[in-house]
């Protein structure tokens, strides 16, 4: 598997490479309210997109010209890429995509960490009360304290 591939639109140079986690946002946000299955093709995730379909290509391209994906305006290069790009290559990038950017290994990555940061918080929380509450109830500063004072 390579990890980039370059594409030829509307005769400027694109790259796409892995996804930083920027564009993993700016991505969420263009494809919020589309319905997409794990199971989908290319052609059937082009067809669900719609409109959206060239502000995704935005977010996924990098123009060669981009020292950074931080560094893109996306609406215009939507533009351009709508105006400029032939269907075989929007197939070509959207499974490209699939292929940098394993969403169910992604997905799973996410899952194991979610429950490992569940469990540390409930073994966090469980050895905290109980060791507090333990020291409180036989703490001799407690006990004489209060027997002192009376």
């Amino acid at each position: 598997m390579t990890e980039e591939k370059r594409y030829e639109i509307d005769g400027q140079t694109f790259v796409q490479r892995p996804l930083v986690l920027g564009q993993w946002r700016q991505l969420s946000a263009a494809l919020s309210g589309v319905a997409v299955s794990p199971d989908m093709t290319p052609a059937e995730l082009i067809l669900a997109l719609g409109p959206r379909l060239f502000e995704a290509l935005a977010v996924i391209l990098t123009p060669i010209s981009c020292s950074s994906p931080r560094d893109k305006d996306l609406t215009s290069l939507a533009d351009t890429i709508e105006w400029g790009i032939a269907p075989e290559t929007a197939v070509e990038a959207i499974t490209h995509f699939f292929e940098l950017n394993p969403i169910s290994s992604v997905l799973s990555g996410l899952t194991a960490l979610a429950a490992q940061l569940k469990a540390r918080m409930i073994d966090g929380i469980g050895s905290t009360n109980s060791a507090s509450s333990s020291q409180m109830e036989t703490s001799p500063v407690h006990t004489g304290s209060s027997g002192a004072s009376a």
